[in-house]
């Protein structure tokens, strides 16, 4: 559960910066291994 609140907040730390594809890849990793956990 840890991580998933870790990863709600780097959704939204990941929203005010999207300049960087690795954002977006880690944003896409960060999703699916939260429903993975939950």
């Amino acid at each position: 559960m840890n991580f998933y609140i870790e990863c709600e907040a780097y959704m939204q730390y990941t929203r005010y910066q999207k300049e960087h594809e690795i954002h977006s890849l880690l944003f896409i990793n960060c999703a699916l291994l939260s429903k993975l956990i939950v």
